[in-house]
């Protein structure tokens, strides 16, 4: 039987794990998808992205079959997946996840070194992505909560899902490149090197108090989170939903984040 690949769920961390500050990604079940093959079905881009790893192949000890790979999709292989794109939840990350589970030929080797998995996967997503932490397609490939700090990696095993968090969906699909660059640019600037320090700590925190089911800390870190993201990252936040997102900050029972790179896609909820 195929395997499925899900989609990710990042709880903490948006934009400053790129930075290596903490973050906890989530694999999510409503999302997945696997190979399947059809005729009909348009795979151009993974044939780019087949052309892409052949450089990849030449840059790493890593080695990808290309020539199978390239078989099986003029065969009609394509990816078979309702994790919806532009939407923060790993689309990329899962596909590259698939790529690596089937056609990388030295993965055994490498199985177990997550700091090796997760710069291999994040250059495989940088083609997607333009810029990537790897710790999308690392979820995906697993199939296990991944807490990540300062280089550092932590098996979450036995994190539950928490029903106090729900999705709320923008319907606006989005392109995390150009969101990405726009956070870049901002790190040049020092007063906000000083937010986001202050996020990647507060992001420490909520980890702590999340993996420690502990609400009420909890709660608070994320009311802060989000105070910072809407004064400080109000163009990755869709013009529609700030007006709700503002109001929210005067709810102590209510928080929103960004999911992902945000602009779009889903919005992160927190209710208690």
């Amino acid at each position: 039987m195929e395997r499925s690949y899900k989609g990710k769920l990042l709880l903490f961390g948006e934009y400053t794990v790129l930075n290596g500050a903490a973050a906890l990604a989530i694999p999510l079940d409503k999302f997945s998808g696997k190979w399947s093959f059809s005729k009909t079905v348009d795979n151009q881009n993974l044939h780019k992205f087949a052309h892409f790893l052949k450089q990849f192949n030449k840059r790493q000890a890593t080695q990808f079959d290309i020539v199978q790979f390239i078989s099986d999709l003029n065969n009609g292989l394509f990816f078979e997946s309702n994790i919806p794109m532009g939407y923060g939840v790993g689309s990329s990350g899962a596909v590259c996840a698939a790529v690596f589970d089937r056609y990388c030929i030295s993965k055994k080797i490498i199985d177990d070194d997550l700091d090796k998995l997760k710069s291999i996967f994040a250059e495989m997503e940088s083609f997607f992505h333009g810029i990537s932490s790897g710790i999308d397609p690392l979820v995906s490939y697993l199939d296990k909560a991944i807490y990540y700090q300062k280089n550092h990696f932590i098996k979450a095993i036995n994190v539950d899902s928490n029903d106090n968090f729900f999705l709320i969906d923008t319907k606006i699909e989005r392109k995390t490149a150009p969101l990405v660059k726009i956070y870049l640019e901002k790190m040049n600037q020092d007063n906000f090197q000083i937010i986001n320090q202050k996020l990647a700590d507060l992001n420490g925190n909520s980890i702590n108090a999340y993996l420690e089911n502990n609400k009420s800390q909890l709660e608070n870190y994320i009311h802060l989170i989000s105070s910072i993201q809407f004064h400080h990252f109000k163009e990755m936040i869709p013009f529609a939903f700030q007006k709700q997102w503002e109001e929210s900050l005067t709810d102590p029972k209510l928080s929103l984040k960004l999911c992902g790179a945000g602009g779009g896609g889903f919005i992160i909820g927190l209710r208690f």
